[in-house]
């Protein structure tokens, strides 16, 4: 099972008459804890995400972890103070930005036009109380370390801080009244997925160029908000029908679009890319993999459109 479309999961709540539990995770344990604690009671739930931790790698493995488990849920960051800050969030994917009160005005704006453009919402650090149920303090990491004897190893520890999220979350179940709702909100809510953006492209200059060209592009368009990851490539048959290729990953489809109108992409793309790839063809896509099989009846998504202007 995939992670699923926020709004679709906020709207599922409203339909339903309950809050979305919003669990703060700060290592992969306490998620393990609240994905066993979802699982085992049926219940739609939110990941949220600290600022200060949305560098330090954390955000692609709750991705994955997500990805993988047959749980109803999204994930968000919070705590927000800076720009930097909600460009990698956005970059990992995340759905909802929530903003704290010390980032500046000007900041503040920018984060809210760029989140916009990328089809996320961005809102002040206190409507997460309104938006969700949070649940912080029974499962913060550092608390539940301080409870927990009798270990030596690092593999203990991390089952023991699970084990005690799964117990201090079964306290609560009552309380979060959405108990039995994880599969209606799964056949109801879309998968949120990124796009892959593949170029296919033979080159009018020589090999050496085409190359210099490509890493001039991976760091421009990396830079790019709502840009995952770029790849550039060559084809293992030298007489391919195309000899070159670009992979460039979207948080999501509303990218496509803000990835287009981008002037750091415009500028490239016009000026170094197009002028020596004239044979091209991009196609935006969707990938289905063993997590998220395409069988999988609430995968709703447009057929891959060839476009002229990568």
């Amino acid at each position: 099972m995939a992670i699923l479309n926020l709004s679709d999961l906020v709207k599922h709540s409203d339909d339903h008459h309950y809050k979305l539990p919003a669990i703060n995770v700060q290592s992969l344990s306490v998620l393990k804890g609240a994905v066993a604690w979802a699982k085992k009671h049926d219940i739609p739930f939110v990941v949220t995400i600290d600022g200060s931790q949305v560098e330090n790698g954390l955000i692609p493995s709750i991705e994955e972890l997500l990805r993988k488990e047959d749980v109803a849920s999204s994930f968000v960051a919070r705590r927000i103070s800076d720009k930097s800050q909600a460009v990698e969030a956005l970059r990992g994917g995340c759905q909802a930005l929530f903003l704290e009160n010390n980032c500046n005005e000007q900041d503040k704006l920018e984060i809210e036009r760029t989140a916009n453009s990328c089809g996320v919402v961005s809102k002040p650090e206190e409507s997460i109380a309104i938006d969700f149920s949070e649940i912080d303090n029974i499962v913060e990491f550092g608390s539940l370390v301080k409870e927990i004897e009798n270990v030596s190893t690092w593999n203990q520890l991390e089952a023991a801080v699970t084990n005690s999220v799964i117990d201090s979350l079964s306290k609560i179940v009552d309380q979060v009244d959405a108990t039995g709702l994880a599969v209606d909100a799964k056949s109801k809510c879309k998968i949120y997925a990124p796009i892959e953006h593949l170029i296919i492209y033979n080159s009018s200059v020589s090999d050496e160029q085409t190359r210099k060209t490509a890493q001039t592009g991976t760091a421009v368009l990396d830079n790019i908000p709502g840009v995952r990851a770029t790849w550039s490539g060559e084809s293992v048959e030298p007489n391919a029908k195309y000899r070159w290729c670009w992979l460039i990953r979207f948080a999501n489809e509303s990218v496509i679009t803000s990835y287009r109108d981008h002037p750091e992409h415009i500028a490239y793309a016009n000026e170094q890319f197009r002028p020596i790839a004239d044979d091209r063809i991009s196609i935006d896509y969707v990938l289905f993999g063993p997590e998220n099989s395409i069988n999988n009846s609430n995968v709703e998504v447009d057929e891959p459109v060839a476009v002229a202007n990568p």
